[in-house]
């Protein structure tokens, strides 16, 4: 299992202002500090990807898989964006 986490909020919590976007009060549009746990041994790549949603965080199972993510957010995504990191020498 991979744990995602953030300075900047708590897992459920609001997003601090300064994070948003241009266009709301007090916006600077910075990108999120996010880490994550090592992978397991075997992992060749990670895959990373973020939905911009115009509704609240949808509800998912702790361990959601890809399936699972697309339904939750269908007919909800405004923009997504995605980089892939291969594992190497």
């Amino acid at each position: 299992m991979l744990t995602v986490t953030s300075t900047a909020f708590a897992d459920g919590t609001t997003i601090p202002v300064k994070y948003c976007a241009h266009g709301v009060d007090g916006a600077l549009n910075i990108s999120l500090p996010l880490s994550w746990s090592a992978p397991p041994e075997d992992t060749r790549s990670v895959l990373v990807t973020v939905y911009a949603l115009d509704t609240d965080a949808p509800s998912l199972p702790g361990q959601p898989d890809a399936a699972e993510i697309d339904r939750a957010v269908a007919g909800h995504t405004l923009a997504m964006g995605t980089i892939t990191g291969v594992f190497g020498r």
